[in-house]
């Protein structure tokens, strides 16, 4: 889904995954924080396992009205996914679980570490 319209280039390294930039000094409604190889694999396992359990979950799917993006959508069940492999505070979890719930969402977390 497409959030801000802005230019990016793909990034084809060695050491991270391949992805998606945006041009230097350009802001984007819809930025995050850069993820770790860790964390998109992760992703990238459950998407599958998801996929074979015949789910047809949605990557990063945003949510204007939340300003949120979840890791994996699954919008049969209206769950969202969120795998978190970093320590992140108490008062950010708590902010996306209410989030979501406001919102119909179901809010499932998973801890990829």
């Amino acid at each position: 889904m497409t959030v801000c319209n802005g230019n990016v280039t793909l990034k084809l390294g060695t050491k991270r995954i391949w992805h998606f930039s945006h041009l230097k000094d350009v802001l984007c409604a819809g930025e995050t924080e850069p993820e770790s190889t860790y964390h998109l694999l992760g992703k990238k396992q459950l998407y599958r396992w998801l996929s074979i359990q015949n789910f047809t979950p949605e990557m990063e799917r945003y949510f204007p009205l939340l300003k949120q993006r979840a890791d994996l959508f699954l919008p049969n069940l209206s769950t969202a996914f969120e795998f978190q492999c970093s320590t992140i505070p108490t008062e950010i979890f708590t902010k996306r679980t209410r989030s979501y719930r406001k919102a119909n969402i179901d809010p499932s977390m998973d801890s990829g570490g």
